[in-house]
């Protein structure tokens, strides 16, 4: 079903977060937004770099050590998290994923088809297929050229124009 390795690898990390197979810290981490309030330097909101040495500044001061203690605290839980997540994914994985995910469509197709049949024979849904013979009332005429990919169905002054397959 995946043609190419990102989007292989992108399925394969999807499934391997929803199933719930990691650790509630990993879990909880990776479901947790980086916003203004705990990253604020990436949006512009770091209070570095005032030279003054006021009870405001002093209070900077304190709120940038802040910013760093959380940083390095987000660094760590990132490359935990990174690290527990690739330990889950593996060239094996991928393609044991990559061939359970091609039979599981397979399979969905296979009851498709066996519904569609069982249907079909039951009188259900009737569905034109290139080896069926259609019969039309006399009151509608039917003109299409050789090879053309569009057959005229006329009745009265109204033309319906479908169309057909240029091997009809």
């Amino acid at each position: 079903p995946e043609q190419s390795l990102d989007v292989a690898l992108a399925k394969c990390l999807n499934d391997v977060l929803l199933e719930g197979s990691l650790s509630q810290e990993t879990d909880n981490f990776f479901r947790t937004a980086v916003t203004k309030h705990s990253m604020p330097e990436r949006y512009g909101l770091s209070t570095s770099g005032l030279d003054s040495f006021s009870d405001e500044s002093m209070r900077c001061n304190v709120a940038d050590s802040a910013i760093a203690v959380n940083h390095k605290e987000l660094a760590a839980k990132l490359s935990r998290s990174a690290t527990e997540l690739a330990r889950k994914v593996s060239a094996a994985g991928l393609r044991s994923h990559m061939a359970d995910r091609a039979k599981q469509l397979r399979d969905d197709q296979e009851q498709r088809a066996r519904k569609f049949l069982r249907e079909s024979e039951l009188g259900g849904e009737r569905i034109v297929r290139t080896t069926d013979f259609v019969c039309l009332p006399r009151a509608i005429g039917c003109h299409c050229e050789k090879g053309a990919a569009v057959a005229h169905f006329k009745r009265g002054s109204e033309t319906l124009n479908l169309p057909i397959s240029p091997t009809a």
